[in-house]
């Protein structure tokens, strides 16, 4: 099945996509050295890094934490329940927020 996939997007890719890149690069600049100066993708980065030390940090050190100061696991099993609810609610509050919006200041799409 995912190879059946694969060859349909290829397929979907080759025939719908051009062929020809829209935007040509600045003079001078090609490669890293477009990344280093683009702060839209830096501040992305950023976002990325801090997104996974606070994963890493609820992944690892909260439930060595919670053993220490007496929780047992079922407590860490609850604290993850809640979280996973807080971030569906709060996906749904936003969506209906930003549905209203234009594209340009809802986000990249």
């Amino acid at each position: 099945m995912d190879a059946a996939s694969a060859l349909t997007y290829s397929l979907i890719a080759l025939f719908l996509l051009p062929t020809t890149a829209s935007g040509a690069a600045s003079p001078g600049r090609s490669g890293y050295s477009m990344l280093v100066w683009d702060t839209r993708y830096l501040l992305y980065l950023g976002a990325m890094l801090l997104s996974s030390v606070v994963y890493l940090q609820f992944m690892t050190t909260l439930p060595l934490q919670l053993t220490a100061v007496g929780q047992s696991a079922g407590f860490y099993s609850v604290v993850l329940t809640a979280s996973s609810v807080l971030v569906i609610a709060a996906e749904l509050k936003i969506t209906t927020y930003v549905r209203h919006r234009p594209p340009a200041l809802a986000g990249p799409g």
